[in-house]
């Protein structure tokens, strides 16, 4: 073969090479518009893009899945609340990951607050308000028993201020194959039978039908709750009132 139709053979493969990398840019990109289930936002307006993954999920997954009598609940990430929310409405609800916990490991890391626990919280809302389940999950930093009571009753009592008493939960995991079960993780308090109420220097507090749920969201300060009777505390000492230090958080039984 002389040199010319060498060189037009090779301008050949690199055309058909060029073409295939395009096509492949394109496949990742349009995986990209899809969102990936709301994990992966690269578009300068990602609700666009969002939004149209969760049509095309509403269409063909959750069909296929709930018809088998099972829930649909997408584990979505990088997402504003209103965006999970859209989501979630599409299938039986939605996870969100490192909810409200610690933003780094002990001993620097520390618990969300402040306008961070409003922004978090407002997923929860915000999916409950669309008649949908939501599950709040938290991981210990670094991994081991479950010892970090602190966020453990935090992100309890967090979420119970703001539980709409149906099919949604919080949990906690320990990051390893140690037991993740403490009581403060599953005390049992009924049901709500009031809204969240505030209390002065960013609390909040919701009473039940078997327990009381407050939470100290302000950075720093403490914050005094006076309660409507005797509750009992985690370590067993009836009160009448607490006093939380920011950011915390406590459920209460009653005796």
């Amino acid at each position: 073969m002389g040199r010319l139709p060498r060189l037009l053979a090779a301008r050949h493969r690199l055309a058909k090479l060029s073409a295939s990398l395009a096509h492949s840019r394109r496949q990742r990109a349009g995986r990209d518009r899809l969102g990936r289930c709301g994990r992966r936002q690269r578009q300068r307006d990602p609700r666009l893009p969002g939004r149209a993954g969760a049509d095309v999920v509403d269409g063909h997954t959750v069909p296929a899945i709930t018809a088998t009598g099972k829930l649909y609940v997408a584990n979505i990430a990088n997402t504003d609340p209103e965006l999970f929310a859209a989501w979630a409405s599409k299938g039986s609800g939605g996870l969100l990951e490192y909810w409200i916990g610690r933003d780094a490991p002990l001993p620097a890391g520390r618990l969300r607050c402040g306008r961070t626990w409003d922004w978090l919280s407002s997923y929860q809302i915000d999916t409950q308000a669309a008649g949908k389940v939501f599950f709040g999950h938290a991981t210990q930093q670094p991994g081991g028993p479950p010892t970090d009571q602190a966020q453990i009753r935090y992100e309890r009592a967090s979420f119970l201020v703001s539980w709409s008493g149906g099919a949604s939960a919080s949990f906690y995991s320990t990051g390893t194959a140690a037991d993740p079960y403490t009581s403060d993780a599953t005390v049992n308090v009924g049901q709500p039978i009031e809204p969240k109420q505030a209390v002065d220097g960013g609390g909040f507090v919701r009473r039940y039908t078997r327990g009381i749920a407050i939470v100290n969201r302000s950075c720093s300060g403490t914050v005094t709750f006076e309660l409507d009777g005797a509750y009992r505390r985690p370590d067993g000492v009836l009160v009448s009132s607490a006093v939380l230090s920011g950011p915390s958080g406590m459920t209460l039984t009653r005796p």
